[in-house]
């Protein structure tokens, strides 16, 4: 038996023949979204954490680079809607600049979470401080629904 140097780029794809990594992922993920490139730049999900206790809902949302007039939080049979959009900033440099890198992330989001638990619907808060977006909702002992449009302060 020979040592064989290790190579992370490749995989093995059977007796005697290795692959290319991005080939492979290529073929396991045929939509540009589920793999991490720049063809899949316009597709931004921003990071949640959402928790429970025995008091209320609390979704904490990292948004960096956004106004809270660019984020909208709404509340609708038992399903929380956060959705917005981030702009790309204009470049920096002039004209004859070459852009060597994109890795920022912008455009349009949504995101929704299922609260299975009756909620005070007129008690739902959100606030927007140093790029997170920390939405408050309290929970009711009493079965209900509506919409409700949440103002982030």
């Amino acid at each position: 038996m020979h040592p064989v140097r290790f190579n992370p780029g490749l995989v093995r794809a059977g007796v005697g023949a290795e692959l290319p990594l991005e080939r492979v992922v290529d073929e396991e993920f045929p939509f540009p979204a589920l793999r991490m490139e720049p063809a899949a730049a316009s597709v931004w999900v921003p990071p949640v954490d959402f928790v429970e206790d025995k008091h209320q809902y609390t979704i904490l949302m990292d948004a960096p680079g956004m106004n809270k007039t660019d984020v909208h939080v709404n509340y609708r049979d038992g399903i929380l809607y956060v959705h917005g959009k981030r702009a790309h900033e204009k470049e920096v440099g002039d004209e004859r600049a070459t852009l060597h890198l994109l890795e920022r992330r912008c455009g349009g989001f949504m995101r929704h979470f299922h609260l299975h638990s009756p909620v005070l619907h007129d008690k739902i808060r959100a606030d927007y401080r140093n790029g997170v977006l920390k939405v408050t909702v309290p929970k009711n002992k009493k079965a209900g629904s509506k919409h409700v449009a949440v103002k982030i302060n």
